[in-house]
């Protein structure tokens, strides 16, 4: 009877067994080496194609930052182009949801006088913040001061942006004998001791700027500070009234009382 050949059977040893164990081993070991080398290849590739990856990111934001700056300049009037839309730092009153007004009372324009101001109050650095801040303001000058509306017409945060209060036309309620004969602008803060940070100082001459294209602001306005009227007040303060007496077109003249001012 034949004996059972099986590899499995401990009593059986072949003479064959040592070189098939030295022929598995070597064709474990060149198989390792293969996938050792496989390995790195894919290692290579892999770090081959995030470099391309990056490099191909990297030229994007160039790209991008390279549109954004051609924007900036055809906005900015660089180099004889277009300049930007003043008027565009203008949030209307729907915008920051505002109350109805009780009446209202047109003044002619264009504008002669423009007064800044501070409202003494919180500053907003955004437009949270800042919109908060102005409906505070509008209540308390309506429910409190029991006025029409709020009482400037247009106010400033240091998010950049110029909130319509009264608007152009409107007269108002911020600087006692002139309300029917200027506009005013206030910068929501207390400036006597701080500057308004860059955006607020921006957003003013913006508003400005605007009046004066769409003809609500006289060419030759006087810019005055609240203080200028009303010297019993510190508005804008300190710190703004310096640097706006630095500014074109500021004036403390012609401040007097006119005849029908209110």
């Amino acid at each position: 009877m034949h004996e059972l050949r099986s590899y499995h059977n401990p009593d059986y040893i072949s003479n064959d067994t040592p070189s098939l164990v030295h022929q598995y081993s070597r064709d474990r070991g060149s198989e390792i080496q293969s996938g050792i080398e496989e390995h790195n290849q894919l290692c290579t590739f892999r770090k081959s194609r995030t470099a391309i990856i990056v490099a191909i990111v990297l030229t994007i934001c160039a790209f991008i930052a390279a549109v954004v700056v051609a924007i900036h300049f055809t906005q900015t009037g660089s180099r004889g182009l277009k300049p930007a839309d003043p008027c565009a730092v203008i949030l209307s009153r729907s915008g920051w949801n505002a109350r109805t007004t009780r009446s209202v009372t047109y003044m002619p324009v264009p504008i002669g006088i423009i007064f800044l101001h501070h409202t003494a109050m919180d500053r907003c650095c955004n437009s949270i913040m800042c919109t908060s801040e102005i409906q505070r303001i509008q209540n308390r000058h309506m429910d409190t001061n029991g006025w029409d509306d709020i009482g400037y017409s247009y106010m400033v945060g240091e998010d950049g942006v110029a909130y319509e209060a009264r608007g152009w036309d409107r007269v108002g309620a911020h600087t006692r004998g002139f309300n029917n004969v200027s506009i005013s602008i206030a910068v929501m803060g207390n400036f006597d001791d701080v500057l308004p940070i860059d955006p607020a100082l921006n957003a003013i001459k913006s508003i400005i700027t605007c009046g004066v294209r769409i003809g609500k602001i006289s060419p030759d306005y006087n810019l005055c500070g609240h203080r200028d009227a009303s010297p019993n007040f510190t508005s804008p303060g300190n710190k703004l009234y310096t640097l706006m007496k630095t500014w074109p077109h500021y004036s403390n003249l012609p401040l007097f009382k006119f005849n029908n001012g209110k």
